[in-house]
């Protein structure tokens, strides 16, 4: 805790739109094991502490086929 973080890398060979979803996954699942390991309570009025995120994708492909920049909410967070 304190001045530690929670670190995620993924590395990838193949470009797929996806790659934005997997880390904030990975991280829910990261936060999940952390807080069931210290017997947090998240449904406390307390507020629990949680340690920072980073979360980065080594892609290692074509970096033709990648757009230069993607944003969650436009590519994902659109009405059907």
């Amino acid at each position: 805790m304190g001045d530690r973080l929670i670190i995620l890398f993924e590395a990838q060979s193949t470009w797929s739109p996806n790659i934005l979803i997997r880390p904030l996954l990975y991280v829910a699942t990261t936060y999940q094991n952390y807080i069931n390991e210290r017997n947090l309570d998240v449904y406390s009025s307390k507020k629990i502490s949680i340690p920072k995120p980073e979360l980065y994708v080594i892609y290692t492909g074509d970096h033709k086929e990648r757009p230069k920049e993607m944003i969650l909410s436009e590519e994902f967070l659109t009405d059907i």
